[in-house]
């Protein structure tokens, strides 16, 4: 049972994040297609884990221009989507930390 939470919460992650970016893409104007990004989104992340740059900045928006270059996004629109992709992550990983740090805890554990 353990595990088919783990895997649910691990697909629903990634689905969340490549809706995350589908949407951050569409509000920039980019005409690329919602499936391109299942592949996108992934592989743009394992490149950020790469311990060449602090935070993968850098890393993710040429990721970004490599993957999404063949779609019709240019360079700009590609930095532009990765920034933009990095600061709302940012955001909510800084709201979960202030909600986990004042100690609200919506989900007890029981023994």
């Amino acid at each position: 049972m353990a595990l088919a939470g783990a895997i649910l919460s691990s697909v629903g992650s990634y689905v969340g994040s490549v809706f995350v970016v589908w949407m951050l893409g569409n509000a920039l104007g980019l005409s690329v297609d919602g499936s391109v990004y299942f592949y996108a989104v992934p592989m743009v992340a394992i490149a950020t884990l790469l311990p060449i740059s602090l935070g993968g900045i850098g890393v993710r928006e040429l990721g970004y221009f490599a993957l999404l270059a063949s779609e019709g996004v240019s360079r700009g629109e590609a930095t532009a989507l990765g920034v933009c992709q990095y600061t709302v992550f940012l955001l909510i990983s800084a709201v979960a930390g202030i909600v986990w740090t004042a100690g609200v805890d919506r989900f007890p554990v029981e023994a």
